[in-house]
């Protein structure tokens, strides 16, 4: 029988010490013979809990870091995973992964699926569009650039599509062009705030603060919800204008339609911002209403006479001639301007304005402006 060494004084129990299955040890220790195969085994049982500890641990963290960074899309994540690492990925599933990494913004993720989908369906625009998408947000403005022009050259591409293609000139350094697809952008989706700011703050930049400001106006009267939001940002663009010394030497201001309509930012004495007039030339005089004239609280004027106005739709109503003393039209004070005040009339930049100006028109990248030139 091979040497047992007690467990307690490591002295080695003599024969005359096992008493069938139990061990006696001079010590007074006693116990089972094969306490030291017990012992081993215990000790494998121990390392094996350990290592499935490890593992339930490594498996917790694993579903926990899935849910943290893909969401409710985790578990759809884990599988398109496991489809990658054994190559049964098909065009659907690169299509699914692309829309989760959109939706949770892992722009590396997006690029890596529509690379993958495109060599499936080469000729998808919508494809091709969120890989240059993706290609922006991760800063590859040039490849992001050739990627949108193979869109556009194909006489396709959303206002998105645009919009991204003026972020990505506007980070190269080419302001005047990003301007121009922004302005196109938002001739077809007026609400994208990003991008209007975006185009307000390059015209600040360039310090064409009236044109600035008609983006304001043009936008606000499209989607009032954004009147409140840029409502302070009007107050600081024309108090910058008001200070700017080189307004003064300002010959022409430039004015884009959105929507078919170019917002002029008109200003009246004793106000802290413009109020925004529609340019209509086939409207005799400038036009308000008694309530602008209340909100705005205008008391520079003088009434004429009373008059009949006809609206657009051939409808006759009465209103007020009034004698404006004094307005600002960008750098331009203004003086004298007969005014038409009646109970529905909107605000209108009419002939009694637009005669003060030589004015052109100009259609550019899909886009009309109006100029004002003095």
């Amino acid at each position: 029988m091979t040497s047992l060494n007690c467990p307690i004084c490591q002295k080695i129990i003599s024969s005359a010490g096992i008493l069938g299955s139990t061990a006696i040890c001079s010590c007074g220790w006693h116990g089972p013979t094969n306490f030291q195969e017990r012992k081993r085994k215990k000790k494998i049982r121990k390392r094996i809990e350990a290592v499935f500890l490890g593992l339930s641990l490594l498996g917790a963290y694993f579903f926990y870091y899935e849910w943290r960074h893909w969401g409710r899309f985790f578990s759809n994540h884990i599988v398109l995973q496991a489809k990658i690492i054994t190559g049964l990925t098909s065009e659907e599933d690169w299509a699914e992964l692309g829309i989760i990494c959109n939706t949770t913004h892992h722009f590396s993720c997006s690029e890596k699926a529509f690379l993958n989908l495109l060599k499936y369906k080469p000729e998808d625009v919508t494809a091709l569009a969120n890989l240059a998408i993706a290609q922006t947000e991760l800063g590859e403005q040039q490849s992001a650039l050739l990627n949108f022009e193979k869109i556009f050259n194909k006489g396709e591409g959303s206002a998105e599509a645009m919009g991204y293609y003026g972020l990505n000139l506007e980070r190269l350094g080419r302001d005047r062009e990003a301007e121009k697809w922004f302005y196109r952008a938002l001739s077809q989706e007026p609400d994208f705030i990003d991008i209007t700011d975006h185009l307000i703050d390059l015209l600040v930049k360039r310090e064409a603060f009236t044109e600035a400001l008609s983006v304001i106006g043009n936008i606000s009267s499209i989607v009032p919800a954004s009147k409140l939001y840029y409502q302070s940002r009007a107050l600081t663009i024309n108090d910058l204008s008001m200070k700017n010394e080189k307004q003064t030497s300002v010959k022409s201001v430039r004015i884009a339609s959105l929507k078919s309509q170019h917002f002029i930012p008109i200003q009246f004495s004793g106000t802290k911002t413009p109020s925004f007039f529609i340019a209509d030339s086939g409207a005799t005089y400038l036009t308000v209403n008694p309530k602008f004239i209340a909100d705005q609280n205008i008391t520079d004027f003088t009434s004429i006479s009373r008059i009949k106005l006809i609206f657009a739709g051939g409808q006759e109503v009465e209103g007020t001639l009034l004698l404006v003393k004094h307005i600002r039209i960008g750098p331009w004070q203004l003086e004298n301007i007969q005014t038409a005040i009646c109970d529905d009339c909107l605000l209108l930049a009419g002939k009694s304005v637009l005669r003060l100006f030589q004015t052109s028109t100009k259609e550019e990248n899909g886009v009309e402006y109006l100029t004002l030139q003095r």
